[in-house]
């Protein structure tokens, strides 16, 4: 799974909230309602390189040391 193709999805729909959270499969809200992108919870590891794919090194580093 890639953010760029969550973000597409977010884009191609009325979309206003994307939620990635670790044990969880990701989901937007759509039209008013949580939706589920698949079945499959995504773990932390996951989670991580999706949240960096959006950030800078400089902001990789501050999430580390600051969370």
């Amino acid at each position: 799974m890639e953010i760029e193709k969550l973000l597409k999805i977010m884009v191609d729909k009325p979309v206003s909230d994307l939620f990635i959270t670790v044990d969880m499969p990701p989901a937007m809200e759509i039209n008013g309602q949580l939706t589920p992108l698949s079945s499959t919870p995504i773990s932390a590891g996951m989670v991580r390189r999706l949240v960096f794919a959006t950030l800078t090194s400089q902001q990789q580093d501050g999430f580390v040391k600051k969370k």
